[in-house]
């Protein structure tokens, strides 16, 4: 016998065959297995092909019962769907029918501030104007007013009155001169005598406080009549003194 084992040639073969029908042994016992599982398998798929079929058939009746349904809800849509865009038009039409408006109240509003900013500085202008014409109507106003004063006392010697409705002094020396039967030379010239000195000097004293009081009476007039004429206001304050 050799190192490595027999080196018959014969028992070499036969180790070899029987090594080769042990591996093909195994194989058909690998593959029965196999096919066993296969077969376990093929009736599974069959069991649910079968129960697919099933449900297929309940999903077809289903399908025919919605399908119905569906009929009816697909008329619905359109309706709902034609009363949508009808909705969706008049939104369209309210919207611009909005922002027209809303532009023409901005509009208005742009307009009316401009009215106001417009009146405000016209109004300041009326203001100065008004300022201006009291003005010159009180100093004209003072300037008659003291030529009618005048007047009063060099002409008639008619009582005359201050602003406040009291009579000027003017009246009370000339009516004193009247009652000393001749104290004046000449009593339509208002002209004292020589006895009636002091009552002269008291007499203008009264004059001078009631010509104030006319030029007082005439500014106060000129302010409370500011929308009135010139000439109007002049008149106004002459009749007041």
């Amino acid at each position: 016998m050799g190192l490595f084992g027999s080196s018959d040639p014969v028992k070499q073969t036969e180790k070899a065959l029987a090594k080769e029908a042990k591996a093909e042994e195994k194989n058909i016992k690998e593959s029965v297995k196999s096919l066993n599982h296969a077969e376990k398998a093929e009736a599974k798929a069959a069991k649910a092909e079968q129960k697919a079929e099933k449900h297929h058939l309940k999903a077809s009746k289903f399908e025919e019962k919605t399908a119905g349904v569906l009929n009816k809800a697909t008329n619905k849509h359109e309706e709902a769907y034609h009363k949508e865009n009808i909705a969706a038009s008049e939104v369209n039409q309210k919207q611009h029918a909005h922002s027209t408006l809303s532009n023409a109240v901005e509009q208005k509003k742009a307009q009316l501030e401009n009215l106001q900013k417009k009146h405000d500085v016209n109004e300041q202008s009326r203001e100065s104007k008004r300022h201006e014409l009291s003005g010159a109507a009180a100093s004209s106003g003072n300037n008659e007013a003291g030529t009618i004063v005048g007047g009063q006392n060099s002409g008639t010697g008619a009582p005359a009155t201050s602003g406040a409705g009291g009579n000027v002094g003017t009246a009370d020396y000339q009516q004193q001169g009247n009652g000393a039967g001749g104290a004046f030379s000449h009593s339509q010239q208002g002209v004292p005598a020589a006895g009636n000195l002091e009552a002269h000097g008291t007499g203008q004293g009264d004059t001078s406080q009631g010509i104030n009081n006319a030029h007082q009476s005439t500014a106060n007039a000129k302010h409370d009549n500011r929308g009135v004429s010139q000439e109007q206001r002049v008149a106004e304050a002459v009749r007041r003194m």
